[in-house]
């Protein structure tokens, strides 16, 4: 069969027809293939800085932490998860407001993430909004209703509220979601003691140092001091962590007194008078016992 010019001609066009729309395929692909790869690249970048402010948090490099989520919000202005880590930042670094209001702008982009809500309402708490606080926490447990960290800190706000029974109500659900926290040992031992339960105190107090032995212990001191049970006082506060807590000395001077070792126990109420000039009642003891002696 022979081919004639004009059939050669057409099969020509045909393919640079051709040739010119898969050109087209080609770099419409390399323009899709780009944007792909840039966009990945911000996420990456992003995922770098967030990475990175959290560590800088855990060093306690707050300033730096900073900047890193100013940088993570100039690549994407959008991202609820870098305005609450930006908020934790400024939390730490007592800039209160500020905190808020980037919690307020991660929940605008997403209002279902109950650890925004959380920590909303411990910012919320250190600027005395205890009844915000507990909404917040209430929103929080509705998305999530297995987080130990926002019962027990529904439970200290209302404390605060002095709704003491409902806050026991918050840290028992937070010890049966995780009994090895010791920090909510230590919440519920404050609040049974406000409840002048003090049997039940000392048992919160005492679990939470089985859990953490370097836990503050001041308020399990006092505890076993108002049982008089005065001995074993005195060992806690022996074990004391902080040797430069006015209460610790204040209370162990008065432990000191009952077991009647006068001489060390006026210094004690000397060393807590020192340590602290506000605390009167250190410098009562202390001329009161003067006197007695």
């Amino acid at each position: 069969m022979i081919v004639q010019h004009q059939d050669i001609k057409g099969l020509l066009q045909i393919v640079q027809t051709d040739m010119r729309k898969l050109q087209s395929v080609i770099i419409n692909h390399q323009r899709s293939i780009l944007m792909i790869v840039q966009h990945q690249d911000i996420k990456v970048k992003l995922m770098v800085q967030q990475l990175k402010g959290v560590t800088l948090n855990f060093f306690k490099r707050y300033e730096q932490a900073l900047e890193c989520y100013n940088k993570s919000l100039e690549l994407n202005s959008n991202d609820s998860q870098t305005f609450r880590e930006k908020g934790v930042t400024l939390h730490y670094l007592n800039r209160y407001v500020e905190a808020l209001e980037c919690y307020n702008k991660s929940l605008e982009i997403n209002p279902n993430d109950f650890n925004t809500y959380t920590n909303k309402g411990v910012t919320l708490s250190l600027l005395n909004r205890d009844f915000e606080a507990l909404e917040c926490y209430n929103i929080s447990l509705e998305i999530n209703n297995n987080d130990f960290i926002t019962y027990r800190n529904k439970g200290a706000s209302l404390h605060l509220l002095n709704r003491y029974e409902e806050a026991i109500e918050c840290y028992n659900q937070s010890i049966e979601i995780n009994p090895n926290d010791h920090n909510t040992y230590r919440e519920q031992g404050i609040t049974l003691h406000y409840l002048n339960r003090f049997v039940q105190a000392l048992e919160c107090y005492n679990k939470s140092l089985q859990i953490y032995s370097n836990d503050f212990i001041k308020h399990r001191e006092q505890c076993v001091h108002v049982l008089k049970r005065y001995v074993e006082a005195l060992e806690c506060y022996n074990q004391s962590q902080d040797p430069n807590d006015s209460y610790t000395y204040f209370y162990k001077g008065m432990t000191l007194k009952n077991l009647k070792k006068y001489t060390e126990a006026i210094e004690c109420y000397s060393k807590s008078f020192k340590i602290n000039i506000n605390l009167h009642q250190a410098k009562i003891h202390l001329n009161n016992l003067l006197e007695y002696i």
